[in-house]
């Protein structure tokens, strides 16, 4: 837990860092994050603790979570919506 805690803080601190802080930036939203969660084989009972953890710490540093497991979410089109691609314990995902 320590290791992806400390993963996702250096990801947010990349994320803030990356940002432009002029007078004109008028969106709050640092960044909109797709959260992919797809499994073929072990299913770690985390995933769900996970998603709600990282919403819940999502308000607290202006960052929005969607979680999926479609594949089909990846396409150009979609992924442009989002600043950052997570994946949260997948496995076995070699389709």
């Amino acid at each position: 837990m320590m290791k992806s805690t400390v993963s996702f803080l250096l990801a947010l601190g990349g994320l803030v860092a990356a940002q432009d802080f002029s007078a004109d930036y008028k969106n709050p939203l640092l960044a909109k994050v797709l959260l992919y969660t797809y499994t073929n084989g072990f299913r770690h009972d985390s995933i769900p603790v996970a998603i709600d953890q990282l919403k819940a710490w999502g308000p607290y540093y202006n960052i929005s979570f969607d979680a999926t497991e479609d594949q089909k979410m990846f396409t150009e089109d979609n992924l442009a919506k989002y600043d950052a691609l997570m994946f949260v314990h997948t496995t076995e995902n070699s389709e």
